[in-house]
């Protein structure tokens, strides 16, 4: 079995019984799996889920990133929309990391935020995640919506999706914050690792 290497998927044996992998044995490669070629170590079996791949290797896109916007490396989205007032919500890439999002705690109206500051929380069926302030900023603005449709967090997550809205005194001050959040392609080479 020296460099041999299984080519075939999560298949059922010639004998049709099923392999009773479990997703954390695929990780760990701490399971073994029988294909035709004999008995295999996983970690050195080409299954599907083997092995998380980057959408890179996938030759599949990362993720929908318009262009207009900035992001931050904790996968949040600003979009400037007055002179000194931005709109934050979670990437698609952050809502199809989460799963369905089942609840969010947004924070309350005037409430003055500093950058890297939690915020919000965003339960999925998966984990709770802490959504951080972008930027120094009070809050003005935040989406009611929310609290009866948080799914509108995976359907619409750069429209209807949005979470809240912060005002920073001056504009000059806006155009610093948001030039030290990264640009589409800058985010793009965060999620892809």
């Amino acid at each position: 079995m020296s460099g041999r290497v299984c080519s075939i998927s999560a298949r059922r044996s010639p004998s049709r019984e099923p392999y009773p992998l479990r997703r954390e044995q695929l990780r760990s490669g701490c399971a073994r799996s029988r294909c035709r070629s004999g008995w295999i170590e996983l970690s050195r079996c080409r299954l599907a889920d083997a092995r998380e791949r980057t959408p890179r290797e996938r030759n599949q896109p990362v993720t929908n990133l318009p262009e207009d916007l900035r992001y931050t490396e904790e996968h949040e989205w600003v979009q400037r929309i007055a002179p000194d007032r931005v709109r934050v919500g979670i990437t698609d890439y952050a809502q199809s990391q989460l799963g369905d999002v089942v609840f969010v705690q947004l924070p309350a109206v005037d409430t003055v935020v500093s950058a890297g500051e939690a915020i919000a929380e965003v339960e999925s069926t998966k984990s709770v995640s802490e959504i951080f302030a972008p930027m120094n900023a009070k809050v003005v603005a935040a989406n009611e919506n929310l609290d009866s449709e948080p799914e509108s967090l995976n359907t619409d997550p750069y429209g209807e999706g949005w979470m809240f809205e912060l005002q920073i005194d001056d504009a000059e001050a806006l155009d610093t914050a948001l030039g030290a959040l990264l640009d589409a392609a800058g985010y793009q080479g965060v999620i892809e690792g």
